[in-house]
């Protein structure tokens, strides 16, 4: 009986179109002061008139190297930015204005120091950032919180890139006409960071001075036994298992995670139909309450090991509304801890992510 309260709750105050918008912070590990560089997704253009703009602030001490790198969403880098800083300093960057005369770029923006404006290094000082995101013509606004490269309070290879994991949950409201879900992923490919033997990415890892922290996902025990590239050079593929609010099993979904991806899950994904279906012909069970949703990266060729690494966000949002949305970042964890039940296997730097 809670849960279906619980459940009627949320709905209700969506179909309602009554309430604040919502745009949630990050937690300790995004949003703490970030050693030597970050990484953020950006979102201009589209049906809501999305403008993008880039908050960077220093308060522990002087950035005037302060750089910026902006990727599409593929990964294929577009253009860049100084933003020089002083001690406790903030700035701006406006991302559309920035890229002119590309129209409505998106994708990942790193930021970082540089010494000749091409490649990056690590930052002089930590910093702050994230990404606003204003809807000029649905009226909503959204922050983007940064993935951080490591944090200023928990330097050791523990707690690099800590916002990048192999597998997350969410809720959803089955979707109608009038509430929608959407996801956004970013799954880095190798053009953001080399691999211990590639030299691709704009953060340099062990091939040159200075270098960023290293990022690799090693092999798991049913896996050749060979450390995998920190990023993938194609898009991630990955699967998700759906269940209802009564832990009852419903559908197998498959997608693609590339550099930057928006989907709505009912309908960009493979067996998404279920999250708007109210009786799923294969067992009679549907959404109606709402659904549950496992996600994980996966590697085709070996069930038993991962490929790449990503962090997502989620909305859910009552259309044609200018108040009710729900935004925030998606609750993550490891392959090996979300996945335990279905087997799945997955280690970071030694320790599981």
């Amino acid at each position: 009986m809670r849960k279906l309260i619980a459940v009627g709750v949320l709905i209700g105050g969506l179909l309602a179109g009554a309430g604040t918008a919502m745009a949630q912070g990050g937690n300790a590990d995004r949003m703490s002061l970030a050693s030597s560089g970050v990484l953020i997704p950006y979102i201009t253009g589209g049906t809501a008139g999305l403008v993008a703009t880039v908050e960077v602030a220093s308060p522990v001490g002087p950035n005037i190297d302060l750089h910026m790198v902006f990727f599409n969403t593929t990964c294929d880098r577009i253009g860049s930015a100084s933003l020089p800083e002083t001690t406790n300093d903030i700035g701006f960057v406006q991302v559309a204005a920035t890229l002119a005369p590309l129209s409505n770029p998106s994708g990942l923006v790193a930021i970082a120091g540089t010494v000749n404006g091409n490649a990056l290094q690590p930052l002089t000082n930590p910093i702050h950032s994230r990404v606003y995101e204003f809807g000029t013509l649905d009226g909503r606004s959204r922050i983007f919180e940064p993935i951080i490269l490591d944090s200023w309070d928990f330097s050791d290879p523990m707690h690099y890139w800590s916002p990048l994991r192999t597998a997350g949950t969410f809720f959803a409201p089955q979707e109608t006409a009038s509430v929608k879900t959407v996801i956004t992923l970013t799954c880095p490919r190798a053009t953001i960071q080399n691999s211990a033997t590639t030299n691709l990415g704009v953060f340099p890892i062990g091939l040159g001075s200075p270098v960023f922290p290293q990022f690799t996902l090693t092999a798991g025990p049913s896996s050749t036994g060979v450390a995998s590239p920190a990023f993938n050079t194609t898009s991630t593929p990955m699967s998700g298992r759906v269940y209802d609010t009564n832990e009852i099993f419903l559908r197998d979904v498959n997608f693609t995670c590339d550099c930057l991806t928006v989907n709505s899950p009912a309908t960009d994904w493979t067996g998404g139909s279920i999250y708007s279906s109210s009786t799923d012909p294969a067992n009679g069970i549907g959404a109606t309450l709402g659904t549950y949703t496992e996600i994980e990266v996966t590697d085709p060729n070996n069930a038993g090991k991962t490929a790449g690494a990503f962090a997502f966000w989620r909305e859910v949002a009552t259309q044609g509304s200018s108040l009710n949305i729900f935004f925030g970042p998606g609750s993550d964890g490891s392959r090996k801890a979300i996945g335990a039940s279905q087997g799945g296997n997955t280690w970071f730097n030694n320790r599981e992510r």
